[in-house]
């Protein structure tokens, strides 16, 4: 009887750990990214809002339009820092900061709005959902 279960317990300490590297190697390959690359863990939320600030910073030659007067790069990052911090505890995530600071007016409910070189007009949330998805595909 002792035998049986010192034979079981030895397979088990041997197969055991084999079999979990198996399995983690069979599992493992269907969430690889393209290219082979194993997927990445997801940036903290503070990071992507930070990296969306950082990038609102970095826009040469673009003007932030809020409520009809036009803003710089870093006047348009400084006024949006602003609001997240008075948007305190309801940001959560870089899509509730795009929700809640960077979409619209609070007080007069109109669109943010960048225009690029050319004179073309977007919606400021769109460019920022845009640079998010551009974010977590790194």
């Amino acid at each position: 009887m002792a035998r049986g279960f010192l034979r079981e317990r030895a397979f088990a300490a041997w197969v055991l750990p084999l079999l979990t590297l198996w399995l983690a190697g069979a599992f493992a390959e269907p969430f690889a990214a393209p290219g082979g690359d194993a997927l990445r863990a997801p940036l903290p939320p503070r990071v992507e809002i930070d990296s969306l600030l950082a990038f609102v910073g970095r826009q040469q030659g673009i003007a932030f339009i809020r409520n009809g007067t036009s803003h710089t790069a870093e006047e348009a990052e400084a006024h949006l820092r602003h609001k997240l911090e008075r948007a305190g505890s309801r940001v959560k995530t870089a899509e509730d900061f795009i929700r809640y600071c960077a979409t619209r007016s609070f007080i007069t409910r109109i669109p943010y709005r960048v225009r690029d070189r050319n004179g073309h007009t977007r919606l400021a949330a769109d460019v920022l959902h845009e640079e998010l998805k551009r974010l977590r595909a790194r």
